[in-house]
């Protein structure tokens, strides 16, 4: 199995990077669905204010994020400099969301559910492993990136 695969310009992508570039469009494309779907359930049986709207605004947020994550990962495979700091960059954003969602639903503990938690630990291994990953010297050079 090769370690790494040949693109445009002549250096190779490293396997990991584009295993991780999958996995953000995949789960861009499913949070995408999930906050339109989601948009659905809450927006007719709820007011806009409080607790509530915060969650409307969250999961609208929430799909902008979709749509920023595929960006970021079509990015990394392209080589482009600028997503290594965004790749950086967005696990942290979702991480934020998911402790502001989690404190949200703390405050209703008819909305705290375990998806809340599984998300809240999905989001904190993702940021330790894209963090770990992502500024190893070998990926910084395929994206052209100085170390810090």
């Amino acid at each position: 199995m090769s370690q790494s695969q040949e693109v445009p310009g002549g250096s190779k992508r490293p396997t990991g990077l584009t295993i991780i570039s999958v996995l953000w469009i995949l789960g861009g494309a499913f949070d995408g669905f999930a906050a339109v779907g989601n948009l659905q359930v809450i927006l007719p049986p709820f007011p806009l204010w409080g607790a509530h709207g915060l969650f409307v605004l969250l999961i609208g947020s929430e799909s902008v994020l979709a749509v920023f994550s595929i960006a970021v990962a079509i990015g990394l495979l392209q080589k482009r400099r600028w997503s290594y700091r965004a790749g950086l960059a967005l696990p942290l954003v979702v991480l934020a969301f998911n402790l502001i969602t989690f404190g949200l639903a703390a405050l209703n503990p008819d909305m705290l559910n375990p998806s809340i938690f599984a998300s809240l630990a999905i989001a904190l291994v993702w940021v330790a492993v894209v963090w770990a990953y992502l500024r190893r010297p070998y990926v910084r050079d395929f994206l052209r990136v100085r170390a810090h």
